[in-house]
């Protein structure tokens, strides 16, 4: 299926108009794509092409608030820039042009075009879920931008990202690096994500400060800050990469990125001081044994 010069928001609305349906589920009142595989979903939101649920196990990884949104989408969202200009602001994909969209029950690719037709933006993801309660889940993720123009332009990719690890926010620790984020809630089960490049800038904050940067006036730096504790059951921290390339005239870069949810595994069992000198003792026990009969071998040979 593909569709030619529509916005992101109105090409939804005739998926929805024209009854088309898609082999993985389809939800018309919310605007999603549900992708599934083995333990893991993930809900798309086609209004902003940004992750809206990644269940895993029947639990929630990405960010639900509990009161009414302060601003903006939820969930893992890209934001772009375009140029120079220090009071341009950053632009979520809900304003760019759909050109096509293909799917299957666990993957999707999408190209949009943006910023009056000079950037085009293509995404892929596949989902590969886990044996059936093992907390286990995988994303992979693949960012192209591309200019569209004949002189070479600056380009900014904010990827945004806010998990509940283990379906809860609260007491959450999470450490964001050039190319890697981890958060680890009080249970040891993380999130982990990683990309293939080195971002510019990096930033961790408090939901929704972080997410508003994204909606100001001007243009965004992130601040560098990559360690934050959530000290309380209602407070949640977000994080977010930003690139900045230089494209030639007809250039691209491409983003890889990497999604991982994974629960701690049964604790090992740790043995008695006792125990383990026996299990010490057992082991020198069949250490002399065996070169006992080594010496045996060796004098019986000799004999004959």
């Amino acid at each position: 299926m593909q569709i030619r010069s529509l916005p992101l928001q109105i090409a939804t609305s005739l998926l929805v108009s024209f009854g088309l349906s898609f082999p993985a589920a389809y939800a018309q009142s919310t605007g999603l794509v549900e992708l599934n595989d083995d333990n893991s979903t993930v809900r798309l939101n086609l209004d902003t092409l940004g992750v809206d649920a990644w269940i895993v196990d029947g639990v929630n990884q990405v960010f639900t608030p509990q009161t009414p949104v302060p601003v903006g989408p939820l969930g893992e969202r890209y934001f772009l820039n375009f140029g120079t200009d220090p009071m341009s602001p950053e632009v979520g994909l809900g304003s760019f042009t759909l050109d096509s969209f293909t799917f299957s029950e666990n993957a999707l690719s999408a190209y949009l075009r943006g910023f009056d037709n000079a950037l085009e933006f293509r995404y892929s993801l596949e989902l590969q879920g886990g044996e059936l309660n093992s907390g286990s889940s995988h994303r992979f993720e693949t960012v192209t931008l591309k200019n569209l123009t004949d002189t070479a332009q600056q380009v900014s990719l904010f990827s945004y990202l806010d998990f509940d690890v283990a379906g809860t926010f609260g007491f959450d620790s999470v450490l964001i690096q050039k190319n890697s984020l981890q958060q680890v809630d009080v249970t040891g089960a993380k999130v982990t994500a990683t990309v293939d490049q080195a971002a510019d800038f990096v930033q961790v904050d408090l939901y929704p400060k972080l997410l508003q940067e994204f909606f100001n006036s001007s243009r965004t730096t992130l601040n560098n800050n990559s360690v934050l504790t959530s000290t309380d059951a209602l407070t949640d921290v977000s994080a977010a990469f930003q690139f900045n390339r230089l494209l030639a005239p007809g250039g691209e870069v491409v983003f890889q990125f990497v999604k991982k949810a994974e629960k701690p595994g049964p604790a090992k069992d740790i043995p008695e001081p006792g125990s383990a000198i026996a299990l010490g003792s057992a082991a020198l026990a069949a250490l002399l044994l065996k070169k006992y009969r080594l010496s045996q071998a060796s004098r019986n040979s000799e004999l004959n």
